[in-house]
């Protein structure tokens, strides 16, 4: 990269980090649990982890705030973490 962050993260990129900090965090290792602490419904996290939905940074902001992390902590690890996309992921 050109010393610029990237803006647009996939949304299997932010299921695998979002699934990494529900694995170190006890109270929200469960979909319900994590859903009750950040005030959203266990569908919105399933489909978040299904990579099935957009995640809005309200949405994150609840779900960083239930985990105990900041946005810039959860963006951060996409950004370390990202997906390499090859040509066998599109065969059909």
């Amino acid at each position: 990269m050109t010393g610029r962050a990237r803006v647009h993260f996939t949304q299997l990129e932010i299921a695998r980090v979002l699934l990494m900090f529900m694995r170190t965090n006890r109270k929200c290792r469960s979909i319900n649990g994590l859903a009750i602490r950040a005030g959203v419904s266990p569908e919105t996290i399933s489909r978040i982890l299904d990579a099935k939905s957009d995640l809005r940074v309200s949405t994150l902001a609840f779900i960083c705030d239930a985990l105990g992390i900041k946005i810039t902590q959860f963006y951060e690890q996409v950004e370390s973490k990202p997906i390499k996309q090859t040509k066998s992921m599109f065969a059909s």
